[in-house]
């Protein structure tokens, strides 16, 4: 593939890129000929710079020291479980808890501030709209899930609002029909930074 619209060459971070959406960015970030470094605990995956952590004792001490400050693109992927969902019934092990918000929410804040932000890079949180009650009405059965993603899309308007304008939020519905994930991430503009996204980079409804 060529760039075409896109700039020369774009050098993207993906925590969470071993598997899933993160997975297929990389690939096809690198099919453009993008530098692509990845954090993540899949072994075999393929990127210019691969960060394996585990993600049941990452620290930031792990990942901080091992990438830069001079990304087009950050991408905060990761989605491991661990908060309790049915807060109710479940008895979820404190520990357990602590490392899916560390994991979820603490980390990509402390990496947002790391990077020195360029003037058009971008910073995606993909985020879901079970969070907001207007558009799900379960969506206390997603408890912790909800409540991660819901403290990651107002960290990500946190930054957007009194930082700069590039940061974003991404909840796609899917992927297809012509619509990749690279794509809607390389055609996002300041004016929908702090806001949160479908598939198509509009304001998600």
């Amino acid at each position: 593939k060529t760039k075409g619209k896109f700039m020369a060459q774009s050098k993207i971070l993906i925590v969470g890129g071993g598997s899933k959406f993160g997975m297929l960015l990389a690939l096809e970030a690198k099919q453009y000929g993008d530098e692509v470094h990845i954090v993540t605990g899949t072994e075999d995956a393929v990127a210019d710079r691969v960060i394996h952590v585990d993600w049941n004792h990452v620290s930031t001490g792990d990942v901080m020291p091992k990438i830069d400050k001079d990304y087009d693109v950050v991408v905060f992927n990761q989605n491991g479980g661990g908060s309790p969902n049915d807060i109710v019934q479940e008895n979820v092990q404190l520990e357990h808890w602590n490392r899916a918000f560390f994991n979820n929410v603490q980390l990509p804040y402390y990496i947002a501030q790391h990077i020195e932000v360029k003037e058009n890079a971008k910073i995606v949180w993909m985020l879901s709209p079970v969070f907001h009650p207007r558009l799900r009405s379960d969506e206390f059965m997603f408890g912790g899930y909800a409540a991660d993603k819901a403290y990651s899309y107002h960290m990500m308007k946190s930054f957007a609002t009194q930082k700069s304008k590039n940061y974003y939020g991404l909840a796609p519905k899917h992927f297809g029909n012509g619509i990749t994930m690279y794509e809607t991430i390389m055609n996002l503009t300041p004016d929908r930074s702090g806001k949160m996204l479908n598939e198509h980079g509009e304001l998600w409804s």
